[in-house]
């Protein structure tokens, strides 16, 4: 599955290098905090729309190049990625079951931080 929260943000970091600009200034420029920068190059923010348009022209690059996707699929689930190296049931089971427990504490996290899931659903974990 692709994580276009991590695409997104990959994709904002390489425009920022190649400009030649900081975190600090992207965050200057769009009027927030630097902490908001980090959480949307790090993917764990979503990326609207207004905020995609500033920091295109911040970066003096297209809106579309923000959001295009790789030419080569990129496996961003680290999980799936690591699963064909296991070798046995057993140990595939254990590493669902992390993987279970991770997104839980990511859900959970997210709710605690904004005060609600954003979903309109329970979650089915």
């Amino acid at each position: 599955m692709v994580d276009m929260n991590m695409i997104i943000a990959k994709n904002i970091s390489y425009a920022l290098k190649n400009a030649g600009k900081k975190q600090y200034e992207l965050a200057e420029a769009m009027s927030c905090s630097k902490q908001v920068v980090s959480n949307m190059l790090s993917g764990s923010r979503t990326v609207n729309a207004l905020e995609l348009k500033k920091i295109a022209e911040f970066c003096n690059v297209s809106m579309e190049s923000l959001v295009a996707l790789p030419e080569k699929p990129v496996e961003t689930n680290v999980v799936r990625a690591f699963m064909g190296q296991v070798k046995t049931d057993e140990a595939r089971k254990g590493i669902e079951i992390a993987d279970k427990l991770i997104d839980m504490y990511l859900f959970h996290s997210r709710v605690n931080k904004s005060g609600y899931a954003g979903m309109s659903k329970r979650s089915s974990l």
